[in-house]
């Protein structure tokens, strides 16, 4: 379902912070999400278990999506890294 608000990009999203901030978003109503991480990998997925989003893809196809969507975009929070924290 199409939100009427602009897109908000988020990546590193199945990251701790990023995550309750996925959250924070939901309770204000805000649903219209584009996740981007990479969760073959990883168990981070768990994080985002009851948030609600408009759409997920890994990095390697934002910026096909970004040239081909109609979105619009209001914001981008940048919180993907490389990190290996084991």
């Amino acid at each position: 379902m199409k939100d009427s608000k602009p897109y908000i990009i988020i990546t590193g999203a199945a990251g701790f912070i990023a995550a309750h901030i996925i959250r924070q978003l939901n309770q204000a109503g805000r649903n219209n999400l584009i996740l981007v991480d990479n969760l073959k990998t990883s168990e981070k997925w768990k994080n985002l278990v009851g948030t609600s989003f408009h759409e997920m893809m890994p990095k390697e196809e934002l910026l096909d999506w970004l040239k081909k969507t109609s979105l619009p975009i209001e914001a981008c929070i940048h919180l993907g890294a490389c990190s290996a924290t084991t």
